[in-house]
């Protein structure tokens, strides 16, 4: 009966730290999304704010049409640095998560018992 007990109660442990790691990388995940997206409707506020500026400084069609090529073209280097940055948020998590499993795995091996 103590053999049993002493199972369940390992396993219980080892399933309690899985489950804190498991939810470690979700909130570093999610920590990752939430700042993303907060710079990225940061970007969009400012563009939207600079295309303001520049139809209020309207003085003629081809220069304001330089300027929103200029406007569209910092944009999408922006973004396109949002994107490589979310790709790299996406391997470590993806990492991470990896991480997690393998202890998972190293653990049961350890404890065959549980």
């Amino acid at each position: 009966m103590k053999t049993i007990q002493d199972a369940m109660l390992q396993m219980n442990e080892l399933m309690t730290t899985s489950f804190k790691q498991l939810s470690e990388v979700n909130l570093k995940a999610y920590d990752n999304v939430v700042k993303g997206q907060t710079e990225l409707a940061n970007v969009y506020i400012r563009t939207g704010l600079k295309q303001m500026e520049v139809a209020k400084d309207f003085q003629n069609a081809e220069s304001y049409v330089q300027q929103q090529k200029e406007l569209t073209q910092a944009t999408v280097e922006e973004l396109q640095k949002f994107t490589k940055a979310t790709v790299e948020q996406v391997t470590a998590t993806r990492d991470d998560f990896i991480g997690w499993m393998e202890n998972g795995i190293k653990a049961a091996a350890i404890n065959p018992a549980s």
